[in-house]
């Protein structure tokens, strides 16, 4: 069996001279180029929290600040379910799939939380294209948010008879809740449309 360590590469050219003046040209041509393969195939997570207006993405990225592209075939339904403030598990099925969305009565309860409808879609900034964001949402104004963009994109389409894609941009606006404090909201606005084979 050979040594573990014949598996690590050692590149005595690169610990040669750790004077020698850094390549940050081809350093960071390297490191974009990983990041893009790496990222194409890991989702990140999207959330929004009605308190502060803001979103967060996952494992420290940033929120996307400019226009999105969302694809119509990821909008997703289901349902999650919140303990102790994290998710314990959940369920989603893409719109375009068949199969029917099981009732909710069909999961059992948690110790400490109960299950709630979410839904979302997969959306990836204009200029970053090898990002994947994932938002999700089970509020009742992010559910509404989401619904929202579904039925503009229906309208667009039974007008236009294209599989053009809609760019959105991520923000907010406040609202009152029932109870009279204000809250915020996600908000989806349409800017334009991109073309499926851009």
């Amino acid at each position: 069996m050979s040594n573990s360590n014949e598996l690590i590469p050692h590149p005595s050219s690169a610990w040669a001279d750790a004077a020698a003046p850094l390549d940050k040209t081809n350093v960071l041509a390297a490191l974009k180029k990983y990041e893009r393969t790496r990222l194409k195939s890991r989702p990140i997570f999207l959330s929004f929290s009605g308190r502060s207006g803001l979103y967060t993405a996952s494992d420290g990225y940033p929120v996307p600040e400019g226009e999105c592209i969302i694809s119509p075939k990821s909008f997703f339904e289901g349902y999650i379910l919140w303990e102790n403030g994290r998710v314990k598990s959940q369920v989603r099925r893409f719109l375009m799939e068949n199969t029917p969305l099981p009732s909710r009565d069909e999961f059992p309860e948690g110790e400490e939380g109960e299950w709630r409808d979410q839904m979302g879609f997969l959306a990836m900034p204009r200029d970053k294209r090898y990002l994947r964001y994932v938002f999700s949402t089970s509020s009742r104004s992010g559910l509404r948010a989401v619904q929202g963009v579904i039925r503009s994109v229906v309208n667009y389409y039974e007008t236009e008879q294209n599989g053009n894609h809609p760019v959105i941009l991520f923000s907010s606006e406040p609202f009152m809740a029932k109870h009279g404090m204000k809250h915020m909201k996600p908000v989806f606005n349409i800017v334009d449309w991109e073309k499926e084979d851009a």
